[in-house]
């Protein structure tokens, strides 16, 4: 039977565990129907880090509620209401299957136009004809918002910049954490049992990271705190964040770097998750998601 560790609210005080609760090394602890009557026994529990049983049948209608309510925050709203600002970060897309093209956000006239920088290809402005149609999405905030366009007007001076149509409203569909960015980050961690190693970085998300170590200090179920940096424009962030191995695999893409695992992040305070985000919404404003 696979296990999984033991969250906060698989425990309600006062009523039976759904769950048989082990140690790591697969001893049972509780049996299943066991009654925890006050919070002291359930913070001493968690604390030991503990192992359930996985139960699909629970587990996966859980992810479905969460998926849907997470689903009920996406908008529709004028362009106007939405907080994107010159600078701004946007794609541009013929079709689903086609080249995204990057391009920074000038400013829009309302009702008239939506002003952009003309895309680039090895520095040289990509000639775009008037009438051919895009798909725009640009990231703000916990949105990305998207919208129907095409090119009005191209100009070269003083610079290249394009004219969009403007939309009559935009869909804004917010991120969640699964939303990822694939990185090469080299990061160091400490173990809660005093443990200490290195590793790198290769994909970070909203809720958690994947990243590959030749550490013998990590195991399924270890609570850890990785430490690593990111560049947000020009400003160097570091971060120190608090979570737990959730997955161990094999790494046969690159085995000299050691093992892959999976980090659950928890805890985050407001201002690392603010970065966090940030960095993700600019990896996959340049296509690096």
């Amino acid at each position: 039977m696979a296990r999984v560790p033991v969250r906060p609210g698989d425990i309600v005080i006062g009523q039976p565990l759904k769950w048989d609760v082990y140690d790591l090394h697969g001893k049972m602890l509780l049996g299943r129907g066991i009654v925890l009557a006050s919070e002291q026994e359930k913070t001493d529990l968690l604390k030991r880090h503990r192992l359930r049983e996985l139960d699909l049948r629970l587990d996966v209608a859980s992810a479905a509620d969460e998926e849907a309510a997470e689903s009920k925050r996406d908008v529709r709203i004028l362009l106007d209401e939405t907080r994107i600002e010159p600078g701004d970060n946007m794609q541009i897309q013929s079709s689903l299957d086609s080249a995204r093209f990057a391009v920074k956000l000038i400013g829009y006239h309302k009702g008239k136009s939506v002003i952009v920088t003309n895309p680039l290809q090895d520095g040289t402005p990509i000639y775009l004809k008037e009438g051919q149609a895009f798909v725009a999405r640009i990231f703000s905030g916990r949105y990305v918002f998207a919208f129907p366009c095409s090119v009005l007007a191209s100009s070269v001076k003083p610079y290249s910049y394009l004219h969009l149509s403007y939309p009559a409203d935009v869909a804004g569909v917010n991120i969640r954490k699964d939303d990822r960015a694939r990185m090469r980050a080299i990061a160091a961690f400490d173990t809660d049992d005093g443990g200490r190693g290195a590793g790198v970085i290769v994909d970070l998300s909203g809720g958690g990271a994947f990243f590959l170590s030749k550490s013998t200090e990590i195991a399924m179920g270890r609570h850890l705190i990785l430490k690593f940096k990111l560049m947000i424009g020009p400003i160097e962030y570091v971060l120190e964040l608090p979570g737990l191995i959730r997955s161990v695999r094999p790494n046969d893409d690159e085995p000299h770097l050691g093992n892959g695992y999976g980090v659950q992040f928890s805890d985050v305070s407001a201002e690392d998750n603010l970065v966090l985000n940030t960095y993700i919404f600019q990896q996959m404003a340049h296509g690096q998601s």
